[in-house]
């Protein structure tokens, strides 16, 4: 099963994420958008565990100026 477990969430953040009019807030929408995506599909069974908390560690390094050791 591909994703859908979030109703594809991600794909609305991505697509209205122009609409931010700000280089840097577009860019992090998108990035967010990417996460929701991996969350979705690893809620779905398509991506493990350990694959998801890898998007989770580089989401907080570039966005929140840390990751947390697992």
């Amino acid at each position: 099963m591909s994703g859908g477990s979030m109703n594809y969430a991600y794909i609305n953040v991505e697509e209205y994420a122009y609409m931010l009019e700000d280089r840097e807030l577009i860019e992090f929408a998108k990035d967010f958008a990417q996460l929701l995506h991996d969350c979705e599909w690893y809620q779905s069974g398509d991506y493990d565990r350990e694959y998801y908390l890898k998007s989770v560690d580089a989401f907080k390094k570039k966005w929140l100026m840390f990751s947390e050791k697992r």
